[in-house]
């Protein structure tokens, strides 16, 4: 990985990514429009191909459909063609239940069929874009099929999403599930709430500040919005480069008078 943003980004580790809830809206508004545009930028390894799972009755062929129709409501910038049909080639989509053993099985002889296709050397992420009640037995059943080992220089990594816990408690209780079968090097988190009192707090200041700069009085903005990033290899999170962990950061602000 180039450690220099100013020399710009270098090309990522060849990996399958799965995606758990990958018919859910975080994947169609969010993971999908973001690995297009690390392929637009030349981020993505040629050798890398996804595996969605979820329960919907859905084939890699509809599942492929779906995503066509959809890229060019969420996409951030102008579709390069040619690239949404190299990446949507590599998308493939497994359908069963979180807690079903077969669904392992099944996924991981997809995961055999895509990597020897696409020679992505047996590296492997897992996206748990799914309702936290899953977290812990996804891994758990990742775990059990011997799908998160890391042998002969392969990694295994698992990115969890928001929210972690919904209190202390409960994140140290999941923090403590997943390193049954995980290694602290193999877990990425993601909660990016835990910023949104501070950002909140100052960007009211800032507007507060501004607005009675200009108009001489204490007046506030009826509503306060810091809209989403493009959504760039570099406001994607830099571990999405190694081991290829991906986080869509952005924090909306919208009150009637910018309060914290």
């Amino acid at each position: 990985m180039n450690s220099n943003p100013a020399e710009g980004p270098s090309a990522a580790s060849a990996c399958v990514m799965v995606i758990f809830g990958a018919t859910g809206d975080l994947t169609k508004r969010k993971l999908i429009p973001a690995l297009l545009n690390l392929a637009q930028e030349g981020v993505l390894n040629k050798q890398f191909a996804i595996i969605g799972v979820a329960g919907n009755d859905s084939t890699t062929e509809s599942f492929r459909k779906t995503l066509t129709m959809e890229i060019p409501k969420f996409a951030p910038d102008p579709i390069d063609l040619k690239m949404w049909d190299w990446l949507v080639e590599r998308i493939y989509y497994v359908r069963g239940d979180f807690g079903d053993p077969d669904t392992y099985k099944r996924l991981q002889a997809q995961m055999v069929e895509v990597d020897k296709a696409t020679n992505c050397g047996g590296n492997k992420f897992y996206y748990l874009a799914v309702a936290p009640r899953f977290f812990a037995s996804i891994v758990e059943q990742l775990g059990a099929a011997g799908m998160t080992a890391e042998e002969n220089g392969k990694w295994a990594r698992v990115i969890v999403e928001k929210p972690f816990g919904h209190d202390l408690q409960s994140a140290v209780q999941l923090n403590s599930d997943l390193k049954k079968v995980l290694t602290e090097k193999q877990i990425y988190r993601i909660d990016h709430y835990l910023g949104k009192r501070p950002c909140r707090t100052s960007w009211s200041s800032v507007f507060r500040t501004t607005s009675s700069s200009l108009s001489g009085t204490a007046t506030t903005s009826t509503t306060c919005r810091l809209p989403p990033p493009k959504l760039s290899a570099w406001n994607i999170a830099a571990a999405f480069m190694k081991p290829l962990a991906l986080c869509a950061t952005w924090c909306p602000i919208t009150s009637s008078n910018c309060s914290p």
